[in-house]
């Protein structure tokens, strides 16, 4: 259902003051560890292919550390290619390799600053105890219109929409519901047809309130907010992540509705004894992508997505998955920083952070890698990926 469009003002809203998305317990996901250099990738180094001169990876991108590694690491072209999109995937990893973690960085010290010309929060400003975090604005233009149906019930949650051009998946990125806000989050999930919930976040992390009982945890049990009854049908667990079954009836409706919320695992976190700040990998994200594909194929709808704020881990997630769908469309060539603007733009504050925008780029070149094995400088890749890792573990002190 297309969103409906909010009136405008000129009140202005500073989309880049001093946030707490910057806090470490909502930095992002974390990268995987390196997994070595393979004997082709060694055996590729130093050579000069007829298609290609081989480059160097500078020294800031080396991993650090990275014993198997001596000296400047080779990045070898990849077999010339008839297919355009292959094509297009090779020159992105090539110039992304080139670029290294530092370009990158220096990249996103260009393109942190940007705001949506239109600043408009007016909605966002009248509901104040509706809000999470009141540093964090909800534009006017792209935010989540809803349809008052009983007195006292009005149109403002903390959601925007959130499109890509020629993209199928729309996204919904929105705060874990206040208390204030639980029967506005599930007219949201009723009014806009939403099958897939996808949930970045716990509701306590590292002793601090990241959310709010939305939702009944166990199979069985049941909840009403409001005049809606949420009965959760089924649990599923698969590695990191839980999938709940969630039946769906507003009073006064004789057909529930089925949809699923996919939540990352806080036991599992546990039992890896991972950094408790730091919850994702980029393996899990490219996992998570995965899952919620398998799912939104046989249910059509749009995609509800949420962290504590709906800025950070959820803006990363957003961009990754639109990084990824750019780079295989073989529309035009993939730019994050295109991107990240054009998600900003529809979402204030969507990530905020070096380090979410390195990990955006590290996950798409880990599932290059994976999906092409053998065709890149597996080194280099590694040590991109392990160089972020590092950056990861300053984000989380």
């Amino acid at each position: 259902m297309p969103p409906k469009k909010a009136k405008t003002s000129r009140a202005k809203a500073s989309q880049d003051a001093p946030t707490r998305e910057e806090d470490p317990d909502d930095q992002g996901p974390a990268t995987p560890g390196k997994k070595g250099e393979t004997k082709r990738a060694a055996k590729r180094k130093g050579k000069n292919p007829s298609h290609g001169a081989p480059q160097l990876l500078s020294k800031e991108s080396e991993s650090p550390g990275d014993a198997a590694t001596k000296g400047p690491i080779v990045i070898v072209p990849p077999p010339t290619t008839s297919d355009p999109i292959l094509a297009g995937v090779d020159a992105w990893v090539q110039a992304t390799l080139t670029l290294g973690v530092g370009g990158l960085k220096k990249q996103f010290l260009d393109v942190k600053g940007y705001q949506s010309p239109n600043q408009a929060a007016t909605a966002f400003a009248a509901n104040p105890t509706k809000n999470r975090y009141p540093e964090l604005t909800c534009l006017d233009e792209t935010r989540v219109k809803l349809t008052p149906e009983v007195p006292g019930e009005g149109d403002y949650i903390h959601a925007n929409w959130c499109r890509l051009e020629n993209h199928p998946t729309v996204y919904i990125a929105t705060q874990s519901p206040v208390d204030a806000s639980i029967v506005d989050f599930w007219r949201m999930v009723w009014e806009y047809e939403i099958v897939t919930v996808c949930q970045l976040s716990a509701n306590m992390e590292d002793g601090k309130v990241k959310g709010s009982n939305y939702w009944p945890a166990a199979a069985g049990q049941f909840q009403n907010h409001g005049r809606f009854f949420v009965n959760n049908k089924k649990v599923e667990t698969e590695e990191s992540f839980v999938t709940l079954t969630i039946e769906l009836l507003p009073d006064g409706c004789s057909n529930s509705r089925m949809l699923r919320i996919v939540q990352y695992d806080p036991a599992a976190k546990e039992q890896k004894k991972e950094a408790p700040l730091v919850p994702l990998k980029t393996t899990r994200v490219l996992r998570l992508i995965r899952l919620l594909d398998r799912g939104d194929k046989l249910n059509k709808g749009n995609t509800l997505m949420h962290c504590s704020s709906g800025v950070g881990r959820t803006g990363t997630f957003i961009l990754v998955e639109w990084l990824l769908a750019q780079l295989y469309s073989g529309r035009k060539p993939a730019d994050l920083p295109e991107l990240y603007k054009k998600l900003r733009g529809q979402r204030a504050h969507a990530v905020q952070t070096e380090f979410q925008y390195v990990f955006i780029t590290a996950a798409v070149l880990d599932y290059c890698q994976a999906k092409h094995p053998g065709r890149y400088t597996e080194a280099a890749v590694n040590a991109f990926i392990a160089e972020a890792k590092e950056l990861g573990k300053t984000a989380e002190k």
